[in-house]
């Protein structure tokens, strides 16, 4: 092969990869009990927030790890569970919960999940902070 057939099959290479999508870890849903997912296969901790795809085509639904049972952790939807079901699959949406906080926050009027609802700008992600902190 020479330099310059090596140079362009690199290039093409390099452009493939960059246009590929990474692969993201993730886990799945095992069983619906109540209101409560009970998952498996990612590393999470007390307070990460998981997004669950309901079936091809529906919004996906975010939901808090709220304990561990075994190997498998437990978690608690943010909104209606409908359609999902064992199998369906759970990828880690942020490491621990937070909420905005700061500045950008003050006087402005924020849902259950801190996003706005004042027709305000969106708050800058920077501004968040952890919900879980040290015990007192």
């Amino acid at each position: 092969m020479s330099a310059a057939l090596d140079a362009g099959f690199f290039e093409t290479c390099r452009a493939r990869l960059a246009g590929a999508a990474p692969l993201r870890p993730h886990g799945v849903v095992r069983s619906l009990v109540g209101t409560v997912l009970e998952a498996e296969g990612l590393p999470v901790s007390l307070g990460s927030t998981c997004r669950v795809a309901p079936g091809p085509g529906a919004q996906a639904v975010e939901a808090e790890v709220i304990g561990f049972r075994d190997d498998r952790f437990l978690l608690m939807p943010y909104a209606d569970a409908a359609g999902i079901g064992p199998g369906a699959p759970v990828e880690l949406a942020a490491a621990e919960a937070a909420a905005p906080g700061g500045d950008a926050s003050l006087g402005r009027v924020l849902d259950a999940l801190g996003r706005p609802l004042d027709g305000g700008p969106p708050l800058p992600a920077s501004s968040r902070v952890p919900l879980l902190g040290p015990p007192q």
